[in-house]
């Protein structure tokens, strides 16, 4: 039942105007008046002018390549609250998108048999994404997807900004990936290995599980600036230097096609745009003439009434370079440039390019060059490397443990932590007496500060006050409402240090058989509350293994009937007029308490004996430059630089960021610590000030002397 209108309709046209875009057989494009509206708006003089003109250029976002990064910075001053204040930035952003529509954004339509790519990008500011196909022996963009980031969002370590990028972009394309075998381009190489990822952060969950239901391969493509350029320059080119894409030019984006099967000579060779990136042979001769020490060899060597043995011997010109050279008999190449003081850092840095160890990098030196303390030096600069610091891996050696006061009674030191989530269930609160080992459990309604100490309050009022309490650093104990509990009731509040469970052993070696204990229990039905109660009850009825009592008995000197003791025998009815009854039993007591107190005293010497074979205590002192090791999958391994600033005790010290004199800094325990040496000053890049050509410039690059 469909019916035309003769007059309204047009037949075997190849391009027409339809709601703002010029739409062809082959691409979509805006129509010219929209794009001469844009690119005659003049300069904005108020936020409502601003306003305007993204809200024209928005409308066409999905024809612009990374859209929100370029807008982001007028965004913002659309949105501010304070006067509207115009400057250069603003005006080079607003010309840069005029520039962009003055040369006709567009994209290509669909061809549905043919595989889709998509390559994404993202910065400190925005996401974005493009959608390529292959038309005649090129890639052409389909789409383009771009999204300015939040604030929480841009605090995202660079790893999970560009998971974020790839996921939001998959989810925009949906309409054609969806059920589609497509390839996604990266230059992140541990996106390679996302589906690896071990116990990812809960929001990176989400965003594995929703690009579990597409299918597409991840393919690293090496490139700083521009992955699609590095990925199809080199296959067409293998020895030409890759440049940065300019995308003020819509044509930049069509590129080449090549099979990706294509092989690729010369792979591993680095060519340069400019040959004095090298450190070439003349830079060479002028810095060893410039060596005090090396100079006075050379001017030896030129005047042979002036030979000096000593100081000459292996040293040789050469006569074709004019360059001091060392001859070797212990090298394949026994003829060594001998390099002068303030080249050996830049050699360093060349020869770490690829951070090797120690052994390769020295290798890779000396058989090409020579200086005295090389091995030393060498050893310095990989030391003190940033990056090998942060991202390789680092067994660290552990402390030996630190005893923790054993009471001599009941209710003298007490120990709190929060076990959970239970499945099904929620949280506990464990308070454990470190003398009798008393275990009392709490349901946990929620985690604030005011729910804990609630629940400390209701402990006091029935074991007493503690003299000592110890948690951790959670966010309930570490208030300044819980710290105010304590210092009222006259009790001295301790802290573990940062992610050290293992300070708080006594608590945490619980967790485990709470947590098994409570789920067996949840399955057979029995209410989370009432799971607690019959745990606690036959933990503190059961000899504890290191006092050989049970908690009970410590801690109300009687052995409390287990909930299933239904049986109750007859007991002589105690002389409680007796006097030497009541001194009996305290007697009793006591020795049981004098028992316990050994037990738990040969207890701990038993575990020091046996962990002090492995542990190692490394010497950290104040001013020292560390690193922290990280818990994060999505960050390097270790953070930093941090600086010492306290000392508290041989395991435990206070540290702050070296870069943030103003912070306070936080306690962590060495077992989370990594040191670092300081570079010696001569390997500093900066340490000629005369040096031509400095490796510090990241548009540099260097090449070693091949062999």
């Amino acid at each position: 039942n469909l019916t035309l209108s003769p007059r309204k309709s047009t037949f075997f046209k190849t391009e027409t105007n339809y709601l703002g875009f010029n739409i062809s057989h082959k691409i979509i494009k805006p129509i010219s008046t929209n794009i001469a509206k844009i690119t005659k708006f003049q300069t904005p003089k108020s936020a409502s002018q601003l306003k305007s003109f993204l809200g024209v250029c928005g409308f066409y976002r999905h024809l612009i390549y990374n859209y929100a990064d370029i807008t982001d910075i007028l965004f913002k001053l659309s949105t501010t609250k304070s006067k509207f204040k115009w400057t250069s930035s603003h005006q080079e952003a607003f010309e840069k998108l005029q520039n962009i529509f003055f040369s006709e954004p567009f994209v290509h339509l669909p061809n549905w048999d043919k595989p889709f790519l998509l390559n994404t990008d993202a910065s400190k500011q925005a996401i974005s994404g493009v959608l390529l196909q292959e038309f005649d022996g090129q890639l052409h963009p389909i789409s383009y997807y771009s999204r300015a980031l939040s604030p929480s969002e841009r605090n995202y370590p660079a790893i999970k900004r560009e998971l974020y990028a790839i996921y939001k972009s998959v989810v925009a394309f949906k309409d054609y990936l969806y059920n589609r075998m497509f390839k996604i381009l990266t230059d992140s190489k541990p996106l390679l290995h996302y589906r690896k990822v071990t116990s990812p952060a809960d929001i990176v969950t989400r965003w594995l599980l929703e690009l579990s239901e597409y299918s597409f391969d991840v393919e690293f493509i090496a490139g700083k600036r521009n992955v699609l350029a590095d990925y199809f320059s080199r296959r067409e080119d293998p020895n030409h230097r890759i440049t940065a894409l300019n995308i003020n030019n819509q044509n930049d984006l069509i590129l080449p096609f090549v099979d990706s099967n294509v092989q690729i000579e010369n792979v591993n060779t680095i060519q340069n745009e400019d040959p004095n990136n090298e450190i070439s042979n003349d830079t060479f001769y002028r810095e060893q003439q410039k060596d005090d020490f090396l100079k006075e060899i050379i001017d030896l060597l030129e005047s042979p009434s002036l030979i000096n043995a000593n100081k000459t011997r292996n040293f040789s010109i050469d006569p074709e370079t004019k360059l001091l050279i060392y001859v070797s008999n212990k090298k394949d190449l026994c003829h060594l440039i001998v390099i002068p003081k303030c080249l050996q850092g830049k050699i360093l840095k060349i020869a770490h390019t690829s951070h090797f160890g120690l052994k390769k990098t020295y290798e890779i030196i000396s058989n090409r060059y020579f200086w005295k303390n090389m091995y030393r030096d060498t050893k310095n600069f990989i030391l003190s490397c940033d990056t090998c610091i942060r991202n390789k891996i680092y067994n660290i050696p552990k402390a030996p443990l630190q005893n923790v006061p054993i009471p001599k009674a009941p209710g003298e030191f007490i120990s709190l932590d929060i076990v959970g989530p239970i499945k099904d269930c929620g949280y506990a609160l464990t308070i454990l007496d470190h003398f009798s080992k008393f275990l009392s459990l709490y349901p946990l309604r929620n985690l604030t500060t005011e729910t804990v100490s609630q629940h400390l309050i209701e402990y006091i009022s029935v074991h007493g006050r503690p003299a000592m309490v110890l948690t951790d650093l959670g966010t309930q104990f570490n208030s300044e409402v819980f710290h105010c509990v304590n210092k009222t009731l006259g009790i001295c509040l301790n802290h573990t240090s940062s992610k050290n469970p293992k300070a708080n052993g006594a608590s945490e070696a619980l967790n485990k058989s709470i947590k098994s204990s409570l789920v067996t229990l949840h399955e057979a039905g029995v209410s989370f509350r009432n799971s607690l109660l019959i745990h606690q009850n036959m933990y503190n009825g059961a000899i504890h293994p290191s006092t050989d009592f049970s908690p009970s008995f410590l801690h109300f000197g009687r052995c409390v009937p287990l909930y299933f003791d239904t049986y109750n025998p007859e007991v002589e009815p105690r002389q409680l007029q007796n006097a030497s009854f009541i001194q009996n039993f305290i007697s009793d007591l006591r020795i049981a308490y004098e028992k316990a107190y050994g037990n738990l005293k040969q207890q701990q010497t038993f575990q020091n004996e046996r962990q002090i074979q492995k542990a190692k205590l490394r010497i950290f002192n104040i001013n020292d430059i560390v690193y922290l090791k990280s818990n994060d999958t999505f960050k390097p391994k270790f953070l930093g630089p941090y600086v010492i600033i306290d000392k508290l005790s041989d395991v435990n010290f206070k540290i702050r960021l070296l870069d943030n004199v103003s912070n306070e800094g936080f306690v962590v325990h060495c077992d989370r610590l990594r040191g670092s040496v300081q570079r010696l000053t001569h390997l500093e890049l900066n340490y000629s000030s005369n040096a031509p050509h400095s490796v510090s410039n990241p548009h540099h690059s260097y090449n070693l002397r091949s062999r």
